[in-house]
C-alpha cells in the first residue's frame, strides 16, 4: 500500500487556499512512486498521481506556500486589490499555467487537482490522524 503524507494544512485545499498538485494518470504506474521536474509523486491507485508534498515545501510535513484561488505567486497578504484572479469567475483552473500554482511553479506535467479528484482521494483512501515530526496531520493510504 502506498501512503500519502498530508500534514498541517491539508484541508486548506478545500477552502480558498490550494497547494496539493497532481499529474495525469498512467495506467501502468499504479502503486508506484516517482519524480517529475524534481518533485516526488505517489500513485494512490486513483485517477491521478499525487504530489508527496505541497508547492513550496521540500518535505511532506512542511506546509509549503499558500496561494489564493487562481494565484500563482504566494503573497504576504491577499486582498481584492492585489488579486490577479478576483471576480473572474474561475472554476476549474487545473493545468492552466496562468492560474494554476502547481503548473506555474513546478512546470509541465503538474497541475492542481480538480474538485472531483480531491473528492476521489477523500472517498477512496483511508485517513488516519496522527503526528509526524511533531506536526499534526493525516496519513492517507490508497488501495494499491
Amino acid at each position: 500500500m502506498k501512503h500519502l503524507k498530508l500534514f498541517s494544512t491539508l484541508f486548506a485545499i478545500l477552502s480558498i487556499f490550494s497547494f496539493t498538485a497532481c499529474i495525469g494518470h498512467d495506467e501502468s504506474a499504479s502503486g508506484e512512486v516517482g519524480s517529475l521536474n524534481g518533485h516526488e509523486w505517489v500513485d494512490m491507485g486513483l485517477g491521478v498521481k499525487w504530489a508527496t508534498c505541497n508547492v513550496g515545501a521540500n518535505n511532506p510535513w512542511e506546509a509549503g506556500e499558500y496561494f489564493a484561488w487562481g494565484e500563482t505567486v504566494s503573497k504576504a497578504e491577499y486582498t481584492m486589490g492585489n488579486s490577479s484572479a478576483w471576480d473572474k469567475g474561475l472554476d476549474n483552473i487545473a493545468g492552466n499555467v496562468e492560474y494554476d500554482a502547481a503548473r506555474y511553479n513546478w512546470g509541465d506535467g503538474w497541475r492542481m487537482p480538480t474538485f472531483e479528484e480531491m473528492k476521489e482521494l477523500r472517498d477512496n483512501c483511508t485517513w488516519k490522524y496522527s503526528r509526524f515530526k511533531g506536526v499534526p496531520g493525516y496519513w492517507v493510504t490508497g488501495f494499491t
